[in-house]
């Protein structure tokens, strides 16, 4: 039996990513396309996985909490906040 690269591939895709189908309405890709290309990515995929993630990474850093005067009591479980 030789090995079928094509399968094994497939079959690393399968095991390993998640597919994010969608539509878009006629016409949007080609716009989608040059706006990718003026960003300098070389593919759409790449495109709109840079947005995606960095739409959650700005909406993650805005969840971070400054807190001041942190005391310590005790067992290590209980913090008081003052």
């Amino acid at each position: 039996m030789t090995f079928n690269k094509k399968k094994y591939d497939q079959q690393y895709a399968k095991d390993n990513y998640d597919r994010v189908l969608f539509n878009v309405k006629k016409g949007d890709k080609e716009i989608i396309v040059s706006r990718a290309k003026e960003k300098g990515y070389s593919t759409i995929a790449d495109y709109i996985k840079s947005l995606v993630y960095e739409d959650i990474k700005s909406s993650q850093a805005t969840k971070n909490i400054n807190v001041q005067n942190v005391l310590q009591n005790g067992d290590n479980n209980n913090i008081n906040i003052g």
